[in-house]
């Protein structure tokens, strides 16, 4: 006969060997267990997924939205022709962008965290004209050609039907703070991000340097952290982007039937840079 401690170990090992078996799919215990980690994993889930999803946004952990805006350099040489722009380096050599020219004058101190606070621009030779300008265009000149370089990466630009223009990047955010919104900054309740990723679709004119958004979405990474009305009544600030450029005035823009953005300025076609830091 098994003694009464013999019986009590082979009874204790059993319920072990019971716990550690591997449940059958069909156990009723294992659907009860399935049920309550899917519960679980959902509530967390819910619960979490707006904060991480827009803290994952602003680190420009997703990348911006694929809207396939893209361009080719025969665009850039297009635009430059179109505008008359000449780049040109404090040694007499000309450039046909502006990122070009930077690199250039900042000689080896060039690097990614240089940004456009860290150069001193000249802008001569003022011209009003009027132009055309495809998507492709358009998203060269923004790109390559205008100090948006410094604040924004992997931008894409496409023109849709019914006079609406899509915008996706990553916003270099704490540049933009710096150097756009410095005044207002220690105001804005999230900063310190280095990248936000953002999408835009809306029907935008502009009449001497006023801008109207009329904004359709906004997203920041997957979410509308901002509603529609609200970033058009303050379209305002966005029109620091281009006036940076002193004395630049857009007197109409508008996008065509024809998918172009048709654009009177008038606008500096001479631009030279220092790099401050060889001072």
């Amino acid at each position: 006969m098994m003694s009464a401690d013999k019986m009590e170990q082979t009874n204790q090992d059993t319920k072990l060997i019971g716990l550690l078996e591997p449940i059958s799919p069909n156990d009723h215990r294992a659907a009860r267990n399935r049920a309550i980690a899917i519960s679980v994993l959902v509530l967390l889930l819910l619960s979490l997924l707006p904060i991480g999803l827009l803290a994952a946004s602003m680190l420009g952990a997703f990348g911006p939205r694929d809207i396939d805006g893209s361009y080719e350099q025969s665009d850039v040489t297009a635009v430059v022709a179109k505008l008359g722009l000449t780049y040109l380096a404090s040694d007499g050599t000309k450039y046909d962008n502006l990122i070009a020219l930077a690199e250039h004058e900042a000689q080896s101190e060039w690097d990614g965290s240089l940004s456009y606070s860290d150069f001193d621009w000249t802008y001569e030779e003022y011209m009003q004209m009027t132009i055309d300008l495809t998507a492709a265009e358009l998203q060269a000149l923004i790109c390559e050609a205008s100090p948006m370089v410094f604040w924004t990466d992997q931008l894409q630009l496409n023109i849709l039907d019914r006079s609406r223009i899509e915008i996706s990047a990553l916003l270099e955010f704490d540049r933009v703070l710096n150097e756009l919104f410095p005044q207002e900054r220690s105001e804005l309740p999230v900063s310190g991000f280095q990248q936000i990723s953002f999408y835009l679709q809306a029907k935008p004119s502009i009449y001497e340097n006023q801008l109207k958004l009329n904004t359709e979405e906004i997203k920041i990474g997957p979410l509308q952290v901002v509603e529609n009305k609200v970033l058009d009544q303050n379209a305002v600030y966005l029109e620091r982007i281009y006036r940076t450029v002193p004395d630049l005035v857009i007197h109409s823009l508008e996008i065509t039937s024809r998918k172009t953005v048709k654009i009177t300025m008038t606008i500096p076609c001479l631009i030279s840079a220092e790099y401050k830091g060889s001072n």
